[in-house]
């Protein structure tokens, strides 16, 4: 394995912002229209895809929302739908220790990538409401890194064609870090890259995954995957491994 890191990449939703928390946002503007927690939740999963393509906006969502409530002759109540948004105003959307672990990243002098599985315009008004926005940009600036975003939901591809395009097609992921939060994707990447080190947050608030998903991934990979619920406890990590490998750059 390689002695030094040189690239950290970070996945947006689950990772640095609670997306679980707007995911429960959404389906409460369909629960306040009438519909019980299955159909909010069908209706937020025809909003997030068409096919194999991430298509969730919030104007999305609430355009099929709209279709629902017309078929069942309803209208949208735009008192009921702002009185649940304001929670995205009022209420922390970034996870805690987020902006600690970037800022950690950048204070180490790291190239870092946000890369991220949605609707630009979505994932960047998303990264605003987060207060993340300071440190990554859509625009390719000298002080901050850029964001590479995917609407591409096959298994195959999500995040696998943004890291052949960052880290070259031969790449074995030495070097490189990335901080996501699904275990199976987690898991390919791994597979596909046999140097790469992940560092995956646990989310007890998303129902996709259980407790044995993140096991089984320590028990494949070992030292090359650590898991835990706490950014701050995975920024201790990643500092521990810069520590361990004598990074030369700048320190914290």
């Amino acid at each position: 394995m390689t002695k030094k890191i040189d690239k950290v990449l970070f996945d947006l939703d689950g990772t640095l912002i609670d997306t679980e928390r707007i995911k429960k946002l959404f389906r409460e503007i369909a629960i306040n229209h009438g519909y019980n927690e299955e159909r909010a939740f069908s209706i937020y999963e025809e909003a997030r895809t068409a096919g194999d393509v991430i298509t969730i906006t919030y104007e999305r969502f609430i355009e099929v929302l709209k279709k629902h409530l017309a078929s069942d002759g309803k209208e949208l109540a735009a008192d009921k739908v702002e009185a649940v948004m304001q929670g995205l105003k009022t209420e922390p959307v970034m996870l805690p220790g987020a902006k600690e672990l970037v800022q950690q990243v950048c204070d180490f002098g790291l190239e870092h990538h946000l890369i991220s599985l949605g609707v630009p315009e979505w994932q960047k008004e998303k990264l605003a409401l987060a207060g993340l926005d300071e440190y990554f940009s859509f625009d390719i600036e000298d002080n901050k890194a850029d964001v590479i975003c995917t609407v591409d939901n096959r298994p195959e591809a999500r995040k696998q064609e943004v890291f052949r395009l960052l880290l070259g097609e031969e790449s074995t992921g030495a070097g490189t870090v990335f901080f996501n939060d699904k275990p199976w994707e987690t898991a390919r990447l791994l597979r596909q890259y046999p140097e790469l080190v992940a560092y995956v947050r646990i989310a007890a608030n998303d129902r996709r995954y259980k407790p044995e998903d993140f096991e089984a991934i320590n028990k494949e990979f070992g030292v090359r995957v650590r898991c835990d619920d706490s950014l701050g406890v995975l920024k201790e990590y990643f500092k521990e491994l810069i520590f361990a490998e004598n990074y030369d750059g700048k320190r914290i």
